[in-house]
Protein backbone atom coordinates (compact mmCIF):
# COMPACT_ATOMS: atom_id res chain seq x y z
CA UNK A 1 0.00 0.00 0.00
CA UNK A 2 2.83 2.28 0.21
CA UNK A 3 2.37 3.13 3.85
CA UNK A 4 5.14 4.62 5.99
CA UNK A 5 5.97 2.20 8.68
CA UNK A 6 9.00 4.43 10.88
CA UNK A 7 6.55 5.14 13.71
CA UNK A 8 4.77 1.78 13.83
CA UNK A 9 5.63 -0.51 16.45
CA UNK A 10 2.18 -2.45 16.78
CA UNK A 11 1.21 -5.32 14.67
CA UNK A 12 -2.43 -6.53 14.32
CA UNK A 13 -3.49 -9.70 12.86
CA UNK A 14 -6.88 -10.73 12.08
CA UNK A 15 -6.92 -12.56 9.47
CA UNK A 16 -4.52 -15.87 10.25
CA UNK A 17 -3.36 -17.97 7.49
CA UNK A 18 -2.53 -21.57 7.05
CA UNK A 19 0.95 -21.00 6.23
CA UNK A 20 2.82 -19.25 9.50
CA UNK A 21 5.25 -17.65 7.30
CA UNK A 22 2.82 -14.97 5.66
CA UNK A 23 1.87 -13.95 9.00
CA UNK A 24 5.63 -13.56 10.39
CA UNK A 25 6.67 -12.17 7.34
CA UNK A 26 4.23 -9.24 8.25
CA UNK A 27 5.03 -8.75 11.82
CA UNK A 28 8.94 -8.67 10.39
CA UNK A 29 7.84 -5.83 8.37
CA UNK A 30 8.00 -3.71 11.34
CA UNK A 31 10.88 -4.99 12.65
CA UNK A 32 12.69 -2.98 9.91
CA UNK A 33 16.18 -1.02 10.33
CA UNK A 34 15.71 1.68 12.44
CA UNK A 35 13.15 0.89 14.48
CA UNK A 36 13.67 2.36 18.22
CA UNK A 37 10.84 1.18 19.88
CA UNK A 38 9.56 -2.42 20.74
CA UNK A 39 6.75 -3.81 18.70
CA UNK A 40 3.58 -5.25 20.19
CA UNK A 41 1.89 -8.25 18.02
CA UNK A 42 -1.31 -9.08 18.73
CA UNK A 43 -3.54 -12.19 16.58
CA UNK A 44 -7.31 -11.60 17.02
CA UNK A 45 -8.96 -15.03 17.70
CA UNK A 46 -12.35 -15.56 17.83
CA UNK A 47 -13.15 -18.69 20.31
CA UNK A 48 -14.81 -22.03 18.70
CA UNK A 49 -13.96 -21.23 15.25
CA UNK A 50 -11.49 -22.50 12.20
CA UNK A 51 -9.32 -19.74 13.63
CA UNK A 52 -7.99 -21.91 16.85
CA UNK A 53 -7.25 -25.06 14.41
CA UNK A 54 -5.13 -22.32 12.05
CA UNK A 55 -3.11 -21.03 15.42
CA UNK A 56 -2.65 -24.69 15.72
CA UNK A 57 -1.55 -25.44 12.59
CA UNK A 58 0.60 -22.27 12.53
CA UNK A 59 2.39 -23.76 16.05
CA UNK A 60 2.93 -27.21 14.90
CA UNK A 61 4.64 -25.86 11.52
CA UNK A 62 6.66 -23.26 12.81
CA UNK A 63 8.12 -26.02 15.37
CA UNK A 64 8.80 -28.48 12.35
CA UNK A 65 10.03 -25.63 10.70
CA UNK A 66 12.52 -24.88 13.55
CA UNK A 67 13.43 -28.72 14.22
CA UNK A 68 14.26 -29.93 10.38
CA UNK A 69 14.63 -26.91 8.09
CA UNK A 70 16.44 -24.38 10.46
CA UNK A 71 18.68 -27.16 11.87
CA UNK A 72 20.10 -28.63 8.51
CA UNK A 73 17.74 -31.83 8.71
CA UNK A 74 16.51 -30.98 5.26
CA UNK A 75 19.67 -30.96 3.53
CA UNK A 76 20.35 -34.25 5.44
CA UNK A 77 17.89 -35.83 3.95
CA UNK A 78 18.30 -34.80 0.56
CA UNK A 79 21.77 -35.65 0.94
CA UNK A 80 20.52 -39.66 1.48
Amino acid sequence: MGLNLVAADVVILYDLDWNPQMDKQATDRAYRIGQKNSVKVFKLITLNTIEERILEVQKYKLIWDELVIQKGGLARIKAA
